[in-house]
């Protein structure tokens, strides 16, 4: 069960979880939320927003290393690409103008993706 869009509750997946899509094309349409970005009630004002990103592709997946502490040795060419190409979209289109913190986790593969993104 789900409860409707515009309640502040979430959306869960399940019966009435196929509207979500097209609720969130029409809040995206009326807020100015950008491609890709999927809403499911409108923002408030004073509202806390988090912002969730995975790293970029990591020399461990490549590998196909356990990529923990001692097994993680941070992003590839391509994973640096990938984070920079986020940076320049999140620069374009303002989304995360105005964010308070950057937090990361202390594996090499994350702190490499935040710092590009500063």
């Amino acid at each position: 069960m789900s409860a409707g869009a515009g309640s502040g509750e979430f959306l869960g997946v399940g019966e009435g979880a196929g509207e979500v899509e097209s609720e969130a094309t029409t809040i995206g349409s009326v807020f100015g939320v950008p491609d890709g970005v999927r809403r499911i009630f409108p923002s408030q004002p004073d509202a806390t927003r988090v912002v969730l990103v995975r790293h970029g592709e990591a020399v461990c997946n490549v590998n196909g290393v356990v990529g923990g502490m001692r097994g993680c040795r941070g992003l590839t060419e391509l994973g640096r690409a990938q984070v920079l190409a986020l940076r320049e979209r999140l620069i374009r289109t303002g989304e995360l103008k105005g964010a308070g913190a950057l937090y990361s986790s202390t594996l090499p593969r994350a702190i490499e993706t935040a710092a590009l993104l500063q």
